[in-house]
């Protein structure tokens, strides 16, 4: 849903066209952008905690990893970066966990993603 979010919300970086099953048809475009970045802005739960609402690293690690893998096949690795470091800004322990060993996968960095 994430990604999913991401597509609806950013146009790819490069231009090109997306896989069918991310499309969106042309009278959809604008209300689905809007829509999704009021979510993406939304988001306040950190992914990866289990049942008790513990962070695990590993967990956190796999879903960046996934999230930055769809993306970058997507042409919108940049704004995945930013899109969650925004979320995690709101949770300093997600930060500490991820800079302190490096276990999220990558640092998040910055760039200019083109909205719809």
């Amino acid at each position: 849903m994430f990604v999913q979010t991401i597509v609806w919300t950013y146009k790819r970086e490069n231009g090109g066209i997306d896989p069918e099953e991310f499309q969106i048809a042309e009278d959809r475009i604008k209300t689905l952008a809007e829509r999704g970045y009021k979510l993406l802005d939304a988001l306040r739960r950190v992914p990866g905690r289990n049942s008790l609402g513990v962070l695990e690293e590993v967990r956190l690690a796999a879903l960046v990893a996934t999230v930055r893998k769809a993306c970058a096949d997507l042409d919108r690795i940049n704004i995945a970066d930013v899109a969650s470091a925004n979320s995690s800004r709101a949770h300093p322990s997600v930060k500490t966990a991820c800079g302190r060993a490096n276990r999220c996968g990558k640092y998040w960095k910055t760039s200019n993603p083109k909205s719809y």
